[in-house]
């Protein structure tokens, strides 16, 4: 997510309309695919042939060499954006963010993986065991999703599985706390995080950020979505982004294939916003 966020700063998006300007929003999504590309560099470091690899992706020096490859005209095919892999999506992750009347702050990401984990349940407590196994790639198959196996993420002695997940937290140039977040979602959680984000510096106050439909490219399969609210289909927006190459997808923003679970303290006063795709509720005692 901060290797995402490095690549967007120079644009300086807030004041030329945010992501409602479809300029920003293709560059969001060529700056999301690489990402993408970086993260499947990405394995546990004990089983890594460069353990300083996954340092690079969060340095202003690896965003400036690719930010050259952003094209503002057209998107472009797969290998361009030098993805190895792709992972599943999550189907069973929760997110909370909690903040104390103290300051203290706590961004808590939880799963079992897919739809109720590897259905097996413990009969005396009644947990419902993971499947966590899932998120490796397994040689010579595809996984559950029908997605390619990838060298990087095959299964070890002692190994962790590949996660997308990216519990947040935010403090002011002060060392003071500004916001907590995290999600879920699978591969969708970090650039959903990032667009709330960018939201919240565009102005919008925290249950807005949250609640404005995103846009999301994993580069496999070459399909960008928008989500689509009860004010229908952004038009020129996806005009815009056909024109430069986009095959975009729409899908209705209540399916919640992605939420954000937030706090933001601004002057003093507390703000909790949880994401209506999951219904879930933002309280204080």
């Amino acid at each position: 997510m901060i290797g995402l966020l490095n690549l967007l700063e120079p644009y300086d998006l807030v004041s030329s309309g945010g992501l409602d300007n479809p300029l920003n929003v293709h560059r969001l999504l060529e700056a999301m695919k690489f990402a993408f590309g970086a993260r499947s560099e990405v394995t546990d470091p004990k089983f890594a042939e460069n353990v300083t690899r996954l340092d690079d992706f969060w340095t202003k020096e690896w965003a400036d060499e690719i930010r050259p490859k952003i094209t503002d005209n057209a998107t472009h095919d797969i290998d361009y954006y030098g993805l190895q892999h792709d992972t599943p999506v999550d189907h069973g992750t929760t997110h909370l963010s909690v903040v104390d009347q103290w300051g203290g702050a706590a961004s808590i990401t939880s799963t079992v993986n897919l739809i109720w984990g590897s259905h097996v349940m413990d009969p005396k407590t009644g947990v419902i065991f993971n499947d966590e196994q899932d998120d490796f790639s397994v040689p010579g198959a595809a996984d559950a999703f029908g997605l390619l196996p990838s060298p990087w993420n095959y299964p070890a002695p002692g190994k962790r599985p590949l996660s997308s997940t990216a519990a947040t937290i935010l403090e002011n140039p002060d060392g003071s706390l500004y916001a907590v977040l995290g999600g879920s979602g699978g591969s969708r959680i970090f650039p959903s995080i990032a667009q709330v984000l960018l939201h919240l510096a565009a102005g919008y106050n925290l249950s807005e950020a949250i609640e404005k439909p995103r846009y999301h490219n994993q580069v496999v399969p070459p399909i960008t979505t928008i989500e689509v609210g009860p004010e229908g289909e952004d038009v020129g927006l996806s005009k815009a982004l056909e024109e430069r190459g986009h095959r975009v997808g729409l899908f209705d923003i209540n399916i919640g294939v992605s939420e954000i679970q937030a706090i933001v303290i601004q002057n003093g006063t507390v703000w909790a916003s949880a994401d209506s795709r999951k219904n879930g509720i933002a309280a204080a005692y």
